[in-house]
């Protein structure tokens, strides 16, 4: 609707190098974006539904002691079958996979014993994380439909250049093409959003199988009756009783992330920054003198000192472009595409009638169009209904569930 809005106003300003050839078809296109923008919403609020009533009902053993000890023996049943036959159970193990990967992940969360134990961190036992979880996708889903001043700018550039190109071009052919080269490109960037998300949350939660070795955990050291000791847990006797996630593993000889990614979340560099600083206070003198001598040293010098706070992460460090793609660039990037192809299949279904009345005397062109049309309604739905709610699930599951996020909560809360 906004770029209608866009187009309108140039057209009434008479700029000719912007102008729409019809303006009726403008306003059809606005009222078609609006639909499929109630549709595609309602179907991706309808599957966030869906997540959270699993995220329901695998909490429901949490708060059970009986399904949850009826769970770890069907686990334990599995893993001794696998150790002492060597058949692994794929249906049974299949059947209640969600359910223990979903449990450990809230044990983790809860109890954070890969943290230092010098003060009291964890949470509550009986932490609802399932309607912790949905509070978080539900901001996202708030976020990602409310549109941000950024997607608006670069909304209103794309339109205009894509506008002045098109203009340019008047080969029709040229124009169909470059058409649905820009909805592959959208789903492209799409898809490849998707991917970043999805290594990230293999890192960040939990799963059956070792990372390293490939093999079924061992039920002492995927226990979901964790919380289930009488009295306060203690790190020092049950840290292996929960497993550590991939992204918190620093051992250069044990570990498989690659060179980069060791050195992205090697803690050396917040460590020396901490250090850079020190120093640099230490011989002004402190106070007002070490202002003074930080404003009088040279760019290079300045450079050379890092800020700690400036540094990723270990969390942070498994998004693109680290912490403005875990807290800007991804969403936004999402949620701009998301609306590029809305507004593409808006036109096209405005234009679609014209296209084949065109084309009519030409049967070779007439299948092309209808190739293509169906080949960008495959893409869209694949998008729409997998890759964008899918996306946004992750997004909210891997910037909520970190020990940075669990130490926020410790803290004020």
């Amino acid at each position: 609707m906004y770029v209608v809005v866009v187009i309108a106003a140039l057209d009434i300003a008479n700029i000719q190098s912007l102008h729409s050839a019809n303006l009726e078809l403008m306003i059809e296109a606005a009222f078609i974006s609006i639909l499929l923008w109630l549709i595609v919403g309602t179907f991706i609020i309808y599957y966030a539904q869906s997540q959270m009533k699993t995220w329901y009902k695998n909490e429901a053993y949490a708060h059970n002691y009986q399904e949850l000890d009826k769970l770890a023996q069907s686990y334990d049943k599995i893993y001794k079958k696998l150790e002492n036959v060597g058949d692994l159970q794929q249906v049974k193990l299949k059947k209640i996979r969600g359910e223990m990967e979903y449990l450990i992940l809230r044990l983790a969360f809860i109890n954070p014993v890969a943290l230092p134990s010098m003060s009291e961190s964890y949470l509550r036992k009986d932490f609802h994380f399932a309607m912790y979880l949905s509070f978080c996708l539900g901001k996202v889903l708030t976020r990602f439909f409310k549109w941000s001043l950024w997607t608006l700018v670069l909304l209103f550039l794309a339109v205009i250049v894509l506008d002045i190109s098109f203009d340019a071009i008047e080969n029709v052919d040229v124009r169909l093409y470059l058409n649905f080269s820009f909805l592959v490109v959208c789903f492209v960037v799409l898809v490849l959003l998707k991917s970043c998300l999805t290594s990230a949350e293999k890192k960040l939660t939990p799963s059956v199988f070792d990372d390293k070795t490939g093999k079924l955990r061992n039920p002492d050291h995927f226990n979901v009756a964790f919380n289930e000791k009488q009295g306060a847990v203690d790190p020092f006797v049950q840290y292996e009783e929960l497993p550590r996630m991939a992204y918190l593993e620093f051992d250069n000889n044990n570990t498989d992330l690659t060179d980069v990614e060791k050195d992205q979340l090697n803690n050396d560099d917040e460590r020396q920054a901490l250090l850079n600083q020190s120093v640099a206070s230490a011989k002004g003198g402190g106070g007002v003198q070490a202002r003074q001598l930080q404003n009088q040293k040279s760019e290079e010098k300045a450079r050379s000192i890092k800020d700690a706070f400036a540094v990723n992460n270990k969390h942070e460090a498994l998004f693109c472009c680290g912490r403005r793609g875990a807290n800007v660039l991804i969403l936004t990037a999402a949620q701009l595409f998301f609306i590029l192809t809305v507004v593409f299949l808006a036109f096209k279904l405005a234009t679609v009638q014209a296209e084949f009345a065109a084309a009519q005397g030409d049967s070779g062109k007439v299948v092309v169009h209808g190739v293509l049309l169906a080949f960008a309604l495959v893409l869209l739905g694949y998008l729409w209904a997998a890759v964008v709610p899918g996306l946004l699930i992750s997004f909210a599951v891997t910037t909520n569930v970190s020990i940075v996020v669990h130490c926020f909560l410790t803290l004020f809360f």
